[in-house]
């Protein structure tokens, strides 16, 4: 006889559970896990924990796994491929660890994020540095990708977030109006405003932010402030 609060899982559940896992990559289970932990809402912090929790996953082991991994990169040579196991280059632009990235595209437009990966590692000449491209919509950031990618393409990374920032490309169907988008070197907390209101912002103005990490948004004051810093470097077209 079981004793009072052990649930048993029916096989059912023990599959749904499992399909949900397998369901994501690991790259989408990373992102939720820096969701739980970095989100400037409260609310969010706990719905992606919650969520991760239920599928049978550990926030905090996610981002562990990562950050082994992130040091094992840093250590390995600057030239030649990352891995030989047949994954393209670009598709291991913000890889945070754990099995090779998927690299299928479905769709050849900036809705499809490894689309947009494999056009901005082709028109940088194949560059080895990541690059971060960040939403902002107004009042806090919202969706990011990385990619191999070079400052000349930055308006061109920035007609990418601007297609898949405000798509159903896969989070949830989540779409958000796009007031700025940010650029920045993986590894780097210098931050840069590409794009604004409306218009591509060239060569693009840095601004700093004191997050503890390279994510501006977990510098709540920052945040608050940037809407009007925004208006003031580019102001709104009427």
């Amino acid at each position: 006889m079981l004793g009072r609060g052990v649930v048993v899982m029916s096989r059912a559940d023990q599959l749904i559970r499992q399909a949900l896992r397998e369901a994501l990559s690991p790259d989408a289970l990373l992102a939720m896990a820096r969701k739980a932990k970095e989100s400037a809402h409260p609310g969010e912090r706990e719905a992606f924990g919650n969520k991760l929790r239920q599928m049978g996953h550990d926030p905090e082991q996610l981002l562990k796994g990562a950050a082994s991994q992130q040091r094992s990169r840093t250590q390995r040579p600057a030239q030649g491929p990352r891995r030989s196991d047949g994954t393209p280059e670009w598709a291991w632009a913000g890889h945070a660890g754990g099995m090779p990235p998927s690299h299928n595209i479905y769709r050849p437009t900036y809705e499809d994020l490894n689309h947009i990966k494999k056009t901005m590692w082709e028109k940088s000449g194949k560059s080895k540095e990541e690059h971060t491209i960040r939403q902002f919509d107004g009042t806090f950031f919202r969706n990011s990708y990385t990619a191999f990618g070079h400052e000349k393409i930055h308006p061109e990374m920035a007609k990418a977030m601007l297609q898949w920032g405000d798509s159903d490309h896969g989070r949830g169907g989540n779409r958000y109006g796009t007031k700025a988008i940010f650029a920045s070197r993986r590894g780097s907390k210098k931050v840069k405003m590409i794009w604004a209101n409306g218009q591509h912002v060239t060569p693009g103005i840095e601004v700093d932010h004191n997050s503890p990490n390279e994510n501006p948004a977990n510098d709540q004051h920052f945040t608050r402030g940037l809407s009007d810093w925004i208006d003031s470097k580019v102001p709104p077209r009427s």
